[in-house]
């Protein structure tokens, strides 16, 4: 039965109407404060580009795009990069692959804020189980070798707080990426690795060969994913350092919610806009190139 423009528009009226008040009014209203001062009381006073201007003189605000820009590109390589590995070793694994990923999801399902104390313990200098575990194995004159001072302040070192709070966030969401990644091992046709034995090809041939530009389309999908969840990142540095030592952690995320309790609305929901304007640029062109690339490779 073919549906008129009227039983169409009936059914999705209630949906549409919810996302228009939920979704796109907040949307345009605070596009709109972050052309003004305003406190969130009383009237917003119209204050044009103000507010922008003021975020790219801010020596804060310019920290904390840069700390954002390092975690998205640490975490995206790390997490990608081990989530293909584990993929790689269990996908024709089915009893192993079953356990494997279980084990790799199961600190996806923790509470962040958990998460994050839980590793500032880990992370502890003194008496901590990571400092403990390098002096107990040896590795802490590797530590030593490399210029690092011991014990280390893994959280209290302006160097290494980023990558530090980068791992905790690889170590609870590489499971994600690895279920990806299995997916889609399971697009490839056995008959290519039957072929690709038959001409004696070894397993890293099979890899680089067939197994890797067959992955593209899980490529884009699990990239693209982790760019848009990594651009806001918050949690993490927020419970563990609170932007800290300094502003050596802070992200724009922390910026935001900074400015809000500050009551500064206007400058935070501009701050707010330029992140979304981030998200939506990096979202296109990434998936954009992705999307090339699939074309080219399948």
């Amino acid at each position: 039965m073919k549906l008129s423009p009227t039983h169409i528009l009936s059914m999705l009226g209630p949906a549409l109407l919810l996302y228009l008040i939920f979704m796109i009014y907040p949307l345009f209203q605070g596009l709109g404060y972050s052309f003004t001062e305003y406190t969130g009381v009383g009237k917003a006073t119209y204050i044009g580009f103000e507010n922008y201007q003021r975020m790219f003189s801010d020596e804060k605000f310019l920290s904390s795009l840069k700390n954002t820009g390092l975690f998205t590109v640490i975490v995206l390589v790390l997490q990608n990069a081990i989530g293909l590995f584990f993929a790689t070793l269990i996908h024709r694994q089915e009893k192993l692959r079953q356990f494997v990923q279980v084990a790799l999801i199961a600190p996806s399902m923790l509470s962040t804020i958990v998460v994050g104390f839980i590793w500032t313990y880990l992370y502890s200098p003194f008496g901590g189980p990571i400092n403990l575990t390098l002096e107990s194995t040896g590795l802490i004159q590797v530590v030593r070798a490399l210029g690092i001072n011991t014990p280390v302040v893994w959280l209290g070192d302006p160097a290494l707080v980023i990558f530090a709070i980068s791992l905790v966030v690889v170590w609870m969401y590489t499971g994600t990426t690895t279920a990806i990644y299995v997916a889609g091992y399971t697009t490839i046709s056995s008959e290519l690795y039957e072929a690709a034995q038959l001409d004696g090809a070894n397993r890293w041939q099979i890899f680089t060969r067939i197994e890797w530009p067959l992955l593209a389309p899980a490529t884009t999908a699990s990239v693209t994913l982790s760019v848009l969840h990594l651009l806001n990142i918050f949690e993490f540095p927020f419970v563990m350092t609170n932007g800290g030592p300094g502003v050596s952690s802070y992200t724009l995320g922390m910026m935001i919610y900074d400015r809000l309790s500050a009551n500064e609305i206007g400058y935070a929901t501009a701050i707010a806009t330029f992140l979304l304007l981030v998200v939506v640029a990096v979202a296109i062109v990434l998936t954009g190139l992705l999307r090339k690339r699939e074309a080219r490779i399948l």
